[in-house]
């Protein structure tokens, strides 16, 4: 077979006249988004509900107040409830007036508090000597022992004390209560070789009385054991 040879020719375009023959406009090759709609807002609002803020132009409270002013009619449950209650209190305050004036309420004065001392007071020849073998310097001083008061208003006030503080029935406990029962109470313990010497008084209790003196004094008896 002859051999034939094919003579192929290029045209080239310039930039310029290019523009004439080529549409370069952009035109969308997908579907545009679905138009918004009450479902899809619900739906878009339930997604991203917990990265709204709670607060601030862009908000759940923005959103509430929009709402609560598109409303017209709009009438908080909690608004009956607040004026229900703020009429029964002015009614409540009218009461109370016209009795005092009338003389048959009278007003209430609460009873005065009372001083009131406590002696921790362990028997002559119970308690642990001062040396060596009743514990180290450190272990005496260390605070393990707690005196605990409850008044008769419920109040609970707690002290942490070392033997140091209740050795040779030094230490008083002071305070003041109103009438009415008061417990107390003194529990721990000195660490030493061995045994240790355990102070345990169990919860003592006292009435105070308006009657009684001012100041109250009482003593708590603590007779220490090695344990």
């Amino acid at each position: 077979m002859a051999e034939e040879n094919v003579k192929l020719t290029k045209i080239i375009y310039s930039a310029k006249s290019i523009d004439g023959l080529v549409d370069r406009s952009f035109s969308e090759f997908f579907k545009s988004k679905d138009p918004i709609t009450v479902d899809r807002l619900f739906s878009i609002y339930e997604e991203i509900f917990y990265e709204i803020p709670k607060t601030g132009e862009k908000s759940h409270t923005t959103l509430i107040q929009q709402s609560q002013d598109y409303i017209d009619d709009y009438i908080d449950p909690r608004d009956d409830q607040i004026a229900l209650q703020s009429d029964r209190i002015a009614e409540l305050e009218l009461q109370v007036s016209e009795l005092l004036v009338s003389g048959t309420l009278d007003t209430v004065t609460p009873p005065e508090a009372k001083s009131v001392n406590i002696q921790v007071k362990i028997p002559q020849g119970s308690a642990p000597g001062n040396g060596n073998q009743d514990g180290s310097a450190n272990q005496r001083n260390a605070k393990t022992i707690t005196f605990k008061f409850t008044n008769a208003e419920g109040i609970t006030t707690t002290k942490k004390l070392n033997f140091i503080n209740i050795r040779n029935n030094n230490y008083y406990f002071r305070t003041e209560s109103v009438p009415g029962t008061i417990t107390y109470e003194l529990d721990g313990e000195l660490e030493r070789p061995g045994k240790d010497w355990q102070f345990k008084s169990g919860i003592k209790s006292y009435t105070i009385k308006e009657s009684d003196s001012d100041p109250v004094d009482l003593v708590l008896d603590v007779k220490p054991y090695k344990d």
